[in-house]
This record gives structure tokens, C-alpha cells and sequence, in this order.
């Protein structure tokens, strides 16, 4: 097969070399790994905006209204 292209790789508990598909590898961290950083980072931005935003409105607020 042409488009197998693989890396060899020398596994310490087996001691023998195995042969590793970059192309399998690249795909995996495209499709899993990046999504899965970026929906992280829109969290975190989503909590930061969302905390701004709440300490703004309640600026100079003594009390909190319950079941409001």
C-alpha cells in the first residue's frame, strides 16, 4: 500500500520494533485533540465573560435576592 507510511519504534517492555502509522496518529489529534483544547478555552472564556458580567450588575449590592 502506498499510502502506508510507517515510523519504526523500538517498545522497551517488548523489546522489539514496532512499525507506528503517522498518518493514524495525525488524525487522532486532529479530530479529538484540538476540538477538545478549543471547547476548553471557549469554557474558560465563557466563565470569564460570565463573571464579569455578574460582578457588574451587582456592583455596590449588599444583599442577594433569592427566587428572584
Amino acid at each position: 500500500m502506498p499510502e502506508f507510511t510507517a515510523d519504526p519504534v523500538i517498545k522497551s517492555k517488548e523489546s522489539m520494533i514496532r512499525h507506528i502509522n503517522t498518518a493514524q496518529s495525525y488524525l487522532r489529534r486532529v479530530y479529538t485533540e484540538i476540538p477538545v483544547v478549543l471547547i476548553s478555552i471557549g469554557c474558560v472564556v465563557g466563565c470569564f465573560i460570565g463573571t464579569t458580567i455578574y460582578q457588574r450588575d451587582n456592583k455596590g449590592s449588599t444583599t442577594r435576592e433569592v427566587g428572584a
